[in-house]
């Protein structure tokens, strides 16, 4: 389930986020992401925010990492 879900929320955050800037995808989105996730959204953030893509990546990153304490914690209790 972590690993389908994980990449449902990529796909998806990645196709609304597309709508924004205006960037056009391939057609199988799934399995290219599937494949090449962690080189796909870097160059897509640096491609669409600049700079501020290290904002974004740096959220992500916040994100998973308290995600995990939380689990880390709930386990041990």
């Amino acid at each position: 389930m972590y690993a389908i879900g994980f990449f449902w929320l990529i796909g998806w955050w990645l196709k609304e986020d597309s709508k924004r800037h205006g960037v056009t995808w391939v057609y199988d989105m799934g399995l290219f992401l599937y494949l090449v996730w962690v080189f796909i959204i870097p160059y897509y953030l640096f491609k669409t925010r600049g700079i501020k893509a290290f904002i974004t990546i740096l959220a992500f990153v916040g994100i998973f990492l308290g995600t995990y304490l939380v689990g880390v914690i709930v386990s041990m209790l």
